[in-house]
């Protein structure tokens, strides 16, 4: 509990329970009487963001409360001071980052499918929308103040950064973060920029491309030219590392990558129009709108279909195959666990393997007796059918007695030679097929029964492989835990930490030398502080 009494804007006091997080600017605690609503207390509060936050409490509203962590009153200490605010508690949502990362994603949202993360990225846009309806700019742009839910629903956070435009001023937003900041404003002093929807309109991009591309910055690729090139000075300088015209910008994607054309055409002409120049330079850049985002990305959603191999698999109908199962087999890498039906299926019944085979080997290897069963007797021929009509005559039944003899006699002999010859047939054509599929069929009961008996070896032999591979296993599991951050290692900001995650490094377990010098940008002695770390 706070030591110091606090009240909201009317007066009431206000009880605040447990921190929840920290913030660079304050604390986020529980509020004792409310699940609904959390508190942010600053650090070192100023009048001039007390101001800004009166005026966002007097703008609030519904559409705001329902998309964003907005400010819905303030919280002043027992002198009057405004030293924090109350706002709308987002429940169960994580940093966008833990979803577009592959590794993340297997522990905070293992269900989802490609088709998850592109109406993640629809809803992203909606909430942009709504605040520029609002007129509101984000400003700093980032995957730190986007949380996402488990049913792909999008809040804004970290609103009282946000510019606001009030009747008679601005109050604007004064950081921002490189990796997500356009062209135009790189290197710019945020405190005195008047950020725009256009500007905005970056941002919302990069975070759209991460999430459609693993995590991957749409400005973190290999330099075709001489010299390193930051991230910083590849979006100053227009350099997008994917599409048909990156190699004219002298860069090309990084390794095991997706293309831009995994993606609908009218997406990719979005992200080309929101990354590339303008020609003639000197004309006004105008981005993709978070609506138009929104427009493209429901449509790419419909037109997604299901790997007949992997049913976590999504892709575009229009594709010629699966490109997770191209990239999975290319790589190793599971980008989409697939999913298991729940429940416990029927097994067969339990059989004495050793009983079965005693009753396969008493059957008889087939003979003559079984062909007959299986090929039809012939019919008598037309000349017996002949002798029946003529009996029936009683005239000729009377005086030629002797052709009849003559007649069963022929009709006979042709009978026994008909029956030696059916013999012989089924001799040469029905015995070899049978006698062949039975030994192939006792061969491979035979192989499946020995196959049988060696499980439990198998099984041992695998238990004994899993033992020694236990320590490694956990250790394993235990890097994949640390993560990759701005901050963890002395060397690696914002910038350097969205290059490594387009390389596929996202966790300790990452990095080796060898992957690490392989990332444009990094030498011996970085690669060497973050060895270090991962001991």
């Amino acid at each position: 509990m706070s030591a110091t009494p606090l009240y909201d804007s009317k007066r009431h006091p206000v009880a605040v329970g447990r921190q929840i997080a920290s913030a660079g600017e304050g604390r986020i605690l529980e509020v004792a009487d409310s699940r609904n609503l959390v508190a942010k207390i600053y650090h070192n509060p100023s009048p001039k963001k007390a101001e800004k936050l009166n005026y966002m409490r007097g703008v609030c509203n519904d559409r705001l409360t329902s998309l964003a962590a907005w400010p819905i009153d303030t919280l002043q200490n027992s002198g009057g001071t405004t030293v924090g605010f109350l706002m709308p508690r987002i429940a169960s949502a994580k940093e966008i980052h833990t979803l577009y990362s592959p590794r993340d994603r297997k522990n905070y949202f293992p269900d989802a499918n490609w088709a998850f993360l592109v109406r993640a990225a629809a809803n992203t846009a909606r909430a942009f929308a709504t605040l520029h309806e609002q007129g509101h700019i984000v400003g700093d742009v980032n995957h730190g103040n986007l949380l996402v839910s488990s049913k792909a629903t999008v809040a804004l956070v970290d609103c009282d950064s946000f510019q606001v435009s009030a009747p008679h001023r601005t109050f604007l937003c004064e950081v921002g973060v490189a990796t997500h900041t356009p062209p135009e404003l790189q290197n710019a002093d945020f405190a005195t920029v008047l950020r725009t929807k256009n500007h905005d309109a970056f941002g919302l991009a990069v975070v759209i491309f991460q999430l459609l591309f693993m995590g991957r910055h749409p400005f973190a690729g290999g330099f075709l030219g001489v010299g390193e090139m930051p991230i910083e000075k590849a979006i100053k300088e227009f350099r997008f590392a994917y599409g048909d015209n990156a190699r004219a910008r002298q860069m090309q994607p990084p390794p095991n990558t997706l293309p831009l054309s995994v993606v609908s055409a009218n997406l990719a002409s979005l992200f080309e129009r929101a990354f590339s120049q303008r020609q003639p330079s000197f004309l006004t850049i105008e981005r993709p709108t978070a609506n138009h985002w929104v427009t493209a990305l429901d449509a790419f959603e419909q037109e997604l279909q299901a790997c007949p191999t992997n049913n976590r698999h999504r892709y575009s109908k229009f594709s010629s195959g699966c490109p997770w199962c191209a990239l999975e087999t290319k790589t190793g890498v599971i980008f989409f666990a697939p999913s298991f039906a729940a429940g416990i299926s029927p097994g067969l019944p339990l059989v004495d393997i050793e009983t079965l085979w005693k009753r396969i080997e008493r059957v008889s290897l087939p003979t003559a007796e079984v062909g007959k069963i299986l090929v039809a007797t012939p019919q008598p021929g037309a000349t017996f059918k002949e002798i029946a009509e003529k009996r029936r005559s009683f005239w000729w039944r009377t005086f030629n007695a002797a052709t009849i003899l003559r007649a069963r006699n022929e009709a006979s002999t042709r009978k026994t030679e008909a029956e030696s010859r059916l013999t012989q047939l089924r001799q040469e054509w029905v015995m070899p097929t049978l006698q062949q599929d039975f030994q192939e069929s006792l061969r491979q009961f035979d192989d499946q029964r020995k196959a049988f008996h060696q499980l439990d070896f198998q099984r041992q032999r695998k238990f004994d492989e899993l033992k020694q591979q236990m320590n490694e296993r956990q250790l394993r599991r235990h890097l994949e835990t640390c993560l990759v951050r701005a901050g963890a290692v002395s060397g690696i900001g914002v910038a350097k930490e969205a290059i490594l995650r387009s390389y596929g490094i996202d966790t300790a377990y990452d990095l080796t030398p060898d992957r690490i010098l392989a990332v444009p940008g990094f030498g011996p002695a970085l690669a060497s502080r973050l060895i270090v770390w991962r001991k």
